[in-house]
């Protein structure tokens, strides 16, 4: 990694900001890290003060540890190691199951979906930390892209055979109708 700063850069002389490899990074020193990681200063990574205006900038810690914050997690860092109460990470769970389905989530997270099945209905007390930080990053990830895919493409696999996917017209073509607006009422109404 070479770092440049210079002189008259404002990154220079900054203890948050840097510049690696010719591009800018902030510290994130948030709970969902072990020990402070330099990040890449854009969207992918940070959120935007407003929604829609980039001019605005972007907010403080990572999506991965806002999401981490919001999620009520008193368990520690997101280490590799140890177990999380698996009630504290279930909403994550179910809302990649509402948006991409069993199947598809299963994969991503690399699990089995038997056990996430156990997850989201509670029959399961802990869960492994790295897994549980493999769902809250693919959660970042599919929310960044918006995705949300058709309840009948979702059962018939469609992504799988290399089929064309159905468009989602409206609520009643999604996995699951109400999933993710009663999830954000919920953590509205915890955050405040």
């Amino acid at each position: 990694m070479k770092m440049n700063q210079g002189a008259n850069d404002k990154f220079s002389g900054s203890s948050t900001h840097r510049i690696v490899d010719g591009k800018k990074h902030r510290l994130c020193r948030g709970p969902a890290h072990e020990e402070p990681v330099w990040l890449p200063l854009t969207e992918k990574y940070f959120y935007l003060r407003e929604a829609g205006n980039p001019s605005a900038g972007l907010k403080s810690p990572c999506r991965l540890c806002n999401l981490y914050r919001h999620s009520g997690m008193k368990s520690g860092g997101l280490g590799e190691h140890g177990f999380v109460p698996a009630h504290e990470i279930q909403p994550f769970f179910i809302e990649g199951i509402n948006r991409v389905g069993l199947q598809e989530f299963s994969r991503r997270v690399g699990m089995h979906y038997e056990n996430v099945g156990l997850i989201v209905k509670g029959k399961r007390k802990f869960i492994r930390k790295m897994n549980a930080k493999k769902a809250m990053l693919e959660i970042v990830s599919i929310r960044r892209e918006g995705e949300i895919r058709h309840k009948k493409s979702i059962l018939r696999g469609s992504a799988i055979r290399g089929e064309t996917e159905r468009v989602v017209k409206s609520r009643t073509d999604l996995y699951k109708p109400n999933g993710d607006s009663e999830l954000e009422r919920g953590r509205r109404r915890r955050g405040s």
